[in-house]
């Protein structure tokens, strides 16, 4: 069935509205099919409310967001998200199950347009990328509380996150990285990175478990920490071309996951 352009006007302007309240609006599924709590195992015999169970909470809003940006993409890719992508879903936690068998990436061409716009926009964001990469990393986490033990400085400390020092310089070195990749990618015609390499990263990533889902929660906090940070300058094309970039590395990383 063909997927009209009006229709992903529509599903745009739509999740424009949404995304800001997806942790909320991901947890309504269970009102109208209650019996659909049986199917998680940390739902099984507890006492917690639903609406204030953590990881109920982390699970609904990957799943919520991932919907909403397979969605969006679905015309520009010409398919939705690859059935071996849902089923890390369903997949035990922290596991990066299928995952292994990854489905094939579409490269995408990435227009002068669309560099000239992500390089007008790192103009303004660029000065001040450390505060623009600790928000990003804050909607992350979110987002998806569960992803700060991830980071062992992260855990066992009382220390406020938007005060580490050590989150504040790798939000700012991701951010970055992100960024520059985005601006050499029609230039060099592939996804280029700093000091770290595609393999490190991909090391790195399958040793964390890290799972499509959680690159698409990564995907919605980066734009709009963009969308914050260049004000007025934001716009359809502008989320486009940075989403494209982002889609690139990331189809990079997941290449080297292995």
């Amino acid at each position: 069935m063909e997927f009209t352009e009006e229709q992903e006007a529509l599903v745009v302007n739509s999740w424009d509205v949404l995304k800001n309240n997806s942790a909320d609006l991901g947890l309504k599924i269970f009102s109208a099919a209650p019996a659909a709590t049986a199917l998680f195992s940390y739902l099984k015999d507890s006492k917690v409310p639903l609406d204030q169970n953590p990881k109920l909470k982390t699970h609904a809003t990957i799943v919520f967001v991932m919907i909403g940006e397979s969605a969006i993409q679905l015309r520009k890719t010409g398919k939705a998200m690859d059935e071996s992508d849902l089923k890390h879903l369903g997949g035990k936690e922290g596991t990066v199950g299928d995952n292994k068998r990854r489905s094939s990436n579409i490269i995408m061409a990435f227009t002068a347009e669309q560099e000239s716009l992500v390089v007008n926009s790192w103009n303004v964001l660029k000065n001040n990328s450390a505060d623009h990469g600790l928000k990003f990393f804050l909607k992350i986490f979110s987002a998806a509380p569960e992803a700060k033990p991830l980071f062992s400085y992260l855990r066992d400390t009382s220390v406020p996150l938007e005060q580490n020092p050590k989150l504040k310089t790798h939000a700012n070195l991701v951010f970055v990285m992100i960024a520059e990749s985005a601006i050499q990618l029609r230039k060099a015609g592939k996804v280029t990175v700093g000091e770290s390499n595609l393999k490190h990263l991909g090391v790195v990533h399958l040793k964390l478990g890290i799972q499509d889902a959680h690159f698409a929660v990564a995907k919605s906090a980066l734009l709009e920490t963009i969308k914050e940070g260049v004000g007025e300058q934001w716009s359809a094309a502008l989320s486009d071309a940075w989403g494209v970039a982002y889609d690139q590395l990331v189809a990079a990383i997941k290449a080297e996951m292995k």
